[in-house]
Parts: C-alpha cells; structure tokens; sequence
C-alpha cells in the first residue's frame, strides 16, 4: 500500500467512532453503482440502513467489518460475512467467507487499499479455518471484476435475471 504524507494506513476491525464515516462511503458504492444497474437506493438514509443490515448479518453469521484508516481518516470498508452453502458442495469448502461490500473513498483509490482490506480478510478467513473466499459484483462493474481477477479471484457462480414487471 503507498504511504501518505502521515501516519502508515492501518488496517483495523470498524469502531462505534467510524458509523458516519461507514455511511459515507457505503453512499459513494451505492450511488456508482446506481450508475450501473437501475435497482440501487441512494442517499444516507439507504446508506444507513444498508450498514445496519450488514451489521446484523455479521453479528448472526460471523464475519467482520473492516477498515483502512491513514491520517485519523477512514478511507476504505470491507464486509465479510460467513455463509454456508448446500450440502452439496463438498463440505471442506461448504463453510466460507462472502466479501459483501468493499469500498473504497474515491480520493484514495489507486493507493492499494483495496488489496489490503482483501489481505487482511483472507487471512482472517484462513484463521477461521474456512476454505475459500468468494466475493460479489455487479457484472457491469468492469473496475471492480478487473481488480479482483488481479487479486486471484476467478469466476464461479452467474446470476441470471429477468424483470418482471
């Protein structure tokens, strides 16, 4: 990760002292990806509601919620929550982290904040004892499929949908 001008970034578990800023930058995912697809909410009151219904999946499921923060700013989120899948997966790979949300402030791309949050969240998946890894995106999210398939992630699952109304 490039260093600012300050303090090296730290990677940390998110703190009651960071909500605002967790809205900030769950706003900023939602409203690029409004850009995107035409079902996304935008606004803090959706930002809002979006942190705490992934806060609660985690505090039910396991996970974490983790941040990037340089400078006594927070410039970056990552969610992972622990999700089970059917029995027929083969069970060493059954149980798994799901990376539900990474963002990164739009002032501070570039810098490899992205790839520490997803270091970081492997390891702990690794700790976990879990087998793998997934993460979601937006097909048309180009950027976000480009910086994960450089970070080894690969395609497993394809979702399919047809409006109907």
């Amino acid at each position: 990760m490039t260093e600012g001008t300050g303090a090296a970034p730290v990677i940390r578990d998110v703190g009651p002292q960071d909500a605002e800023a967790l809205v900030d930058l769950i706003d900023q995912l939602n409203r690029h990806e409004a850009t995107l697809c035409e079902d996304r909410r935008t606004g803090r009151d959706a930002a809002r509601e979006c942190l705490a219904s992934l806060t609660a999946r985690i505090a039910r499921d396991g996970g974490a919620v983790l941040v990037c923060e340089s400078d006594g700013r927070v410039s970056g989120l990552l969610a992972m929550a622990y999700a089970e899948d059917e029995p027929y997966v083969v069970a060493p790979l059954r149980r798994h982290a799901l990376v539900t949300d990474l963002v990164v402030d739009e002032s501070a791309r570039g810098a490899g904040i992205g790839r520490a949050l997803l270091a970081e969240a492997e390891a702990r998946a690794r700790k976990a004892g879990l087998g793998r890894i997934m993460i979601t995106a937006l097909q048309a999210n180009e950027a976000a499929l480009r910086a994960y398939q450089a970070a080894g992630y690969g395609a497993y699952l394809l979702t399919l949908q047809k409006p109907l109304g």
